[in-house]
């Protein structure tokens, strides 16, 4: 996969990119967190949305690519 940065061109496996794309999303998570523990009166929406984007992640068919995958493969 090829990915542009600062009009450069870069080559990055599917694996980094979904390594750096998980630590993103974690790195968003925590901080929605932190400021829900700073302050409970802010709506949950944000930080409901990016969970839900986690545990329901229907983008291409969603979990049951991975579970049919790894059947397959075992």
């Amino acid at each position: 996969m090829h990915v542009l940065c600062g009009g450069l061109q870069f080559e990055v496996s599917p694996l980094q990119l979904a390594i750096e794309t998980l630590n993103e999303t974690n790195q968003k998570i925590k901080s929605l967190y932190e400021q829900h523990l700073a302050d409970a009166t802010l709506k949950v929406d944000p930080l409901g949305m990016v969970l839900n984007g986690v545990v329901d992640a229907a983008v291409s068919g969603g979990i049951a690519n991975y579970k049919v995958n790894v059947v397959v493969s075992h």
